[in-house]
Order: C-alpha cells, then sequence, then structure tokens
C-alpha cells in the first residue's frame, strides 16, 4: 500500500510483510530487489530457511491445486453457500467501542433505528425479531442533526446505521455528509449505538465516539451484514 511503502521504502516494505506472516504480495515495486533483500536475511539468519520452505510449499501447493490438478468440481449447494457468506460476515464484525451496553438488554425499551444514506436492506427486518423499533430515514448527517434530534431525545436507545454506497476513498467513501457534525449533536439522555457499514476507513483519529455508548463495524453495506449486526446488538 502507497501509504506503507513512502514510509518504508519499496523494497523493505516487502521484508517486512513478509516478516509480518504474508506469503503473497500483489504489485510490488520491485521484485528483484526485494527477492535480493529476503535472501540477504536468510542468510543472515534473520529468517528462518525452514519457515522459507514451508511457506513457499504451501504458495505451490495452491497453485498446484488451482492450477494444474484437473478434478470435476462438485456443484455449489446454494445453502452451504449462504451459509459460509453468513459464517465471513458474522467473524468480520468488530466491535469498536463498548461501554458495556450491547448486547441490548431491555427489549421493552423506547428504540429509534436511524438510517443515514441509502436506504437499509436487512438490519431493520432482523430487529423485528427482537423489539419494537421506530424507523427514521435520512439522506445526510446534516438532516439528522437539524430535523431530528430533538425528537430523539425522547428514546431509551437510539441506534445509528450509517450507510455507504461505494467503497472507495473518493468523497469519504460513500458515507452521507455531515455524519460527523451528527456524532457530535447525539443526545446524551439516552443510550446510542452507531454502526458503519461500508469501508472503516473512514475512521481516523480525530473521529470522536465521546457521545457515543457503542461503535459497530460491519465493513460492508448488504443485507448480511445488516442482518448479522442487528443479531449482534441482541446477543443472539
Amino acid at each position: 500500500m502507497k501509504a506503507v511503502s513512502e514510509r518504508y521504502g519499496e523494497t523493505e516494505v516487502v521484508v517486512k510483510a513478509f516478516e509480518a506472516g504474508n506469503d503473497i504480495l500483489l504489485y510490488p515495486s520491485n521484485i528483484a530487489s526485494s527477492i535480493a533483500a529476503i535472501k540477504e536475511k536468510v542468510l543472515s539468519g534473520a529468517i528462518d530457511s525452514v519457515e522459507l520452505d514451508e511457506r513457499c510449499l504451501k504458495v505451490l501447493k495452491a497453485k498446484y491445486h488451482a492450477i494444474i490438478k484437473t478434478k470435476e468440481n462438485p456443484p455449489i449447494n446454494p445453502l452451504e453457500l449462504d451459509f459460509a457468506k453468513t459464517n465471513i460476515y458474522e467473524k468480520a464484525i468488530t466491535v469498536l467501542k463498548n461501554d458495556d451496553f450491547i448486547p441490548i438488554k431491555d427489549i421493552y425499551s423506547k428504540i429509534a433505528t436511524v438510517s443515514v444514506g441509502v436506504a437499509p436492506e436487512g438490519f431493520e427486518e432482523r430487529l423485528n425479531f427482537y423489539s419494537q423499533t421506530d424507523r427514521f430515514h435520512a439522506y445526510s448527517g446534516i438532516e439528522v442533526k437539524e430535523d431530528l434530534m430533538d425528537t430523539l431525545k425522547t428514546y431509551d436507545i437510539v441506534i445509528f446505521n450509517l450507510h455507504a454506497n461505494h467503497m472507495w476513498p473518493f468523497r469519504d467513501f460513500g458515507y452521507p455528509k455531515g455524519w460527523r457534525e451528527m456524532l457530535k449533536a447525539i443526545p446524551k439522555s439516552c443510550k446510542t449505538i452507531v454502526q458503519f457499514f461500508g469501508n472503516p476507513y473512514v475512521i481516523d483519529e480525530k473521529t470522536n465516539f465521546e457521545a457515543v455508548d457503542a461503535v459497530v463495524l460491519a465493513y460492508e453495506n448488504t443485507s448480511t451484514a445488516q442482518e448479522r449486526v442487528a443479531q449482534l446488538i441482541f446477543g443472539s
């Protein structure tokens, strides 16, 4: 990645990536010098030659099974595929902050969900399994701040869902405008969760989560990710 290679240099970054456990790198800047640098580490004893052989063998085996070995692939069972995808999403979810709030314990609380950005696909439907919630939708954080904050003060729990419409760095990774200003205006009278359905790189050291009780990263804005996060915050 550019930020890392600029800090360590195009050759040293490859060595550090190998030492960190990476077996394959995509598009290293200088292959010849990178191989020479790793070889030097092996000769000096800094990298164990046995480990190097084991990791090379692992890559060669993967290439053999994927490219050389001929076999008939079994038909894909749609249920098994869906189960695998669901498990991947479930394991990927990251709880970035939790002030002993999630899972939500009182399902009879007055709960509001605020979907900011594109419309949700699966989150609110899954919430119906656990509790009744009032639903609000806004296209920007500014809209939430100006039009909804007074209303949200009347709730015990407010769940803010930030829905990105793309994953790329431009336009704030596709997240709705004004979401940072919205965070600063969140009322302290209620318990709050902020959930990011999109690229987590939008969060940096300047992002202020002091006003919220829990922060959840879901990494993608898909119905499966939303459904799994809804289960997470209610402990199922």
